[in-house]
């Protein structure tokens, strides 16, 4: 699985999509509530453009005559995509660090909306992942389209919510809870799909 995830690391630094994920990243340090959406939106579509561009090459055929299972496949994609979520974390958690030590400390709201949008960004990946692995390209496109606008949209609406202050702090606690289940979950259950679609497709 190690070959496969960094194949995948050449891939999207070939197509130039770590570098744009990385500034995505250090803008987190502006303290911006929509900045980390960004971040993990990127990081959760990851997983599904690496897919596209292997169709793409050919190489989702020629890894069916590698020593490499559907298994490992399927998990290298989600690694990448967590990859880049957790460094996405870490580049805010030391942020976060900084305004403190500089006399500015975040909102009690940032860090629940911080980890609504990671469980959102999680629960995106899980969704769209699956949509690229049996249909044609094109019909993967729309459909990622889909799945995504949705997620992106909650997002979006949460987190304007919480800076009107429409939504009270113990009740995005609740709500960032219920999003971490779904999240865990909506993964576990898409994992396991992912899997039996690639053996499906190597028989």
């Amino acid at each position: 699985m190690k070959g496969l995830l960094l194949k995948d690391f050449y891939l999207m630094r070939e197509k130039r999509m770590l570098p744009l994920w990385f500034i995505l990243a250090l803008a987190i340090c502006t303290n911006s509530f929509i900045v980390p959406i960004m971040v993990f939106f990127t990081s959760a579509l990851l997983p599904g453009v690496s897919l596209f561009f292997d169709k793409s090459d050919g190489w989702d055929r020629a890894m069916h005559f590698l020593p490499y299972s559907a298994r490992a496949a399927v998990l290298s994609k989600y690694a990448l995509g967590g990859f880049g979520m957790f460094a996405g974390s870490m580049i805010y958690g030391i942020s976060q660090l900084v305004f403190q030590l500089i006399g500015q400390p975040p909102e009690a709201s940032v860090a629940p909306v911080f980890l609504a949008n990671l469980f959102l960004g999680v629960q995106l990946l899980s969704a769209e992942f699956p949509c690229h692995i049996k249909p044609t390209i094109d019909m993967a496109k729309i459909l990622g389209v889909v799945v995504e606008l949705p997620f992106l949209l909650a997002a979006i609406l949460l987190s304007i919510a919480v800076r009107r202050g429409w939504l009270a702090l113990a009740v995005l606690n609740q709500l960032t809870c219920v999003l971490g289940i779904a999240a865990a979950v909506l993964c576990f259950l898409s994992i396991r799909f992912s899997i039996a679609a690639f053996q499906k497709q190597e028989s």
